[in-house]
């Protein structure tokens, strides 16, 4: 395995940011660095902050239920 790219996102002050869907071949981390998500992991929607990873497989969508109040931002991977 070999990292293809590297950046970093700054999400604008909406709720919904349209997610990106990982397509096969590769995987994407996200570590929060700011702000704040939310995310369902089976147990309804919860906040997530800076400190989380998400680490998505093929078929995974990105983070993107933003507080539009504190816009997340993130290191992609």
């Amino acid at each position: 395995m070999e990292i293809a790219r590297v950046s970093y996102y700054k999400a604008p002050p909406v709720r919904e940011i349209r997610p990106y869907q990982i397509v096969p071949g590769y995987e994407l981390v996200e570590l929060m660095v700011d702000g704040e998500v939310f995310f369902d992991d089976g147990g309804g929607p919860s906040p997530c902050h800076c400190g989380h990873l998400f680490w998505h497989i093929p078929g995974d969508f990105t983070i993107h239920e933003n507080n539009p109040d504190f816009p997340y931002q993130c290191l992609c991977v």
